[in-house]
């Protein structure tokens, strides 16, 4: 009697395990049927969440649900990131996924039990150049105006950057590091936004953000930009020279691209790298990108885990030098 219902309980055991494989699977095949929310960590207005905003709704008329932006600022960025990670795994709630998951572990800016590793990388659709801006008015007609000023005043001349930890803030440690200048490195968590309102109300006299994020303030006339981080000079910008043509060889700046939270189905993943790559090589996005000043950079899943471990080391060298400006 014993044995049959040993027997028995394994028989249901199975039946409910193989139960719920086939609700999870049924689930997944129906993926999606609602409205996904992508989280940015940043503010509105900034890089991040205007590129953010074009690629979803490029994405959302090919699934033919809602996709939606939500902005969840604070924390150098992390706080958006964490919430992300702990959503429930099931594919309606992906994130932003940039070099900042790395660089605020390596620097220490990182809440306690933060893991850049805890999330499934989806797909890679921009890298952005840093760029060097001063306000219209600025007595620095170049880069090299910079560098003297910084040089003659040491730790006076202030510049602005997005997030600490960030890709401005470490590129702006790696610029005054190569030129052998003390600035007054100042980020600001909030974003693009934040930084950019910063050098035009004369909180700062020189900034560091992407080239989309300050194309407004440029074709206004309210600032200038004095040099790009970039191996050759911008399409949008031809006029404006490239450090490395000014002796400074900096190639750096920040990369996007999304990801879900860990433990997110393989098929749901696969549906999401397919969908977004679809949505990044529509004629709108790229129509977005170009009219905006960003950099399409497109990498599917297996791209994309390979660029996130060569920029991990990259990220984590860069880091020490910070560690070492303290």
């Amino acid at each position: 009697m014993k044995k049959i219902f040993v027997t028995l309980l394994m028989v249901l055991l199975a039946f409910s395990v193989f139960a719920q494989a086939g609700t999870e699977s049924a689930a997944s095949s129906n993926f999606p049927n609602q409205t996904i929310t992508v989280i940015c960590p940043y503010g509105a207005g900034g890089g991040t969440d205007l590129i953010l905003r074009a690629l979803s709704d490029a994405a959302s008329k090919i699934a033919g649900v809602n996709i939606i932006v939500d902005d969840v600022t604070g924390g150098n960025g992390a706080t958006g990131v964490i919430k992300m990670m702990n959503s429930k795994a099931d594919g309606y709630t992906v994130g932003s996924c940039s070099g900042e998951w790395i660089s605020l572990v390596e620097t220490g800016l990182a809440p306690a039990g933060f893991d850049y590793n805890n999330a499934e990388l989806i797909m890679h659709y921009n890298f952005d150049p840093s760029c060097y801006l001063v306000p219209a008015d600025s007595p620095y007609q170049t880069i090299e105006d910079v560098i003297a000023a910084a040089k003659a005043n040491p730790g006076e001349i202030t510049l602005g950057v997005t997030a600490a930890g960030g890709a401005q803030h470490l590129t702006a440690i790696l610029f005054q590091d190569m030129v052998d200048a003390e600035f007054n490195i100042i980020p600001y968590s909030e974003g693009a936004s934040t930084t950019m309102a910063a050098l035009l109300s004369g909180q700062v006299q020189v900034a560091s953000v992407g080239p989309a994020e300050c194309a407004a303030q440029v074709d206004a006339g309210q600032v200038r930009l004095i040099g790009v981080c970039s191996e050759n000079r911008l399409a949008t910008r031809p006029d404006v020279p490239t450090l490395k043509e000014c002796g400074i060889d900096l190639i750096y700046g920040s990369w996007r691209a999304l990801a879900a939270p860990k433990g997110t189905p393989a098929e749901v993943v696969s549906y999401l790298e397919d969908l977004f790559l679809q949505a990044a090589n529509t004629e709108e996005f790229q129509a977005f990108c170009q009219k905006n000043g960003f950099v399409i950079d497109i990498l599917d899943k297996a791209g994309f885990e390979e660029r996130f471990r060569a920029q991990e080391q990259v990220i984590k060298t860069v880091c020490e030098l910070y560690a070492a400006s303290k």
